[in-house]
């Protein structure tokens, strides 16, 4: 779930429609399908639009592949875009946190080393 422009947008889960629900009307409303199964995943929105990269796809629990690319979902258009393709060593499963004019990759437990610093970073610009 993600909130943006007053709203909240449930994204991912299958072949379900990204849902919307107005709490000024209290109603849902269904908007595009995502253009693959996307899981376990934290959305961002940033600048109207909505985040998704780095989720799990398919499968059963341990044995879930990751998405290879980063989903965009537009909220004014009611739309979905490919933005890019993932290094191999950074597909998997962690989180992104807007930051100064840029969506921040905040890495995993598992990417941390034994002092607790990062040990992959990235941040992508939300203008290509």
């Amino acid at each position: 779930m993600a909130a943006c422009n007053g709203k909240l947008y449930l994204l991912g889960g299958g072949a379900l429609p990204t849902d919307v629900y107005d709490p000024a009307t209290r109603t849902w409303t269904s908007k595009a399908k995502a253009p693959v199964d996307m899981n376990h995943f934290q959305p961002v929105s940033f600048q109207n639009k909505i985040y998704v990269l780095e989720a799990f796809t398919q499968g059963q629990y341990p044995d879930q592949p990751n998405l290879k690319s980063v989903y965009i979902y537009d909220t004014d258009k009611d739309s979905w875009s490919t933005w890019g393709s993932l290094p191999a060593e950074r597909s998997r499963a962690a989180g992104l946190q807007p930051l100064r004019e840029q969506v921040k990759r905040v890495p995993d437990q598992d990417q941390r080393d034994e002092e607790g610093r990062e040990q992959q970073r990235g941040a992508a610009d939300p203008h290509p």
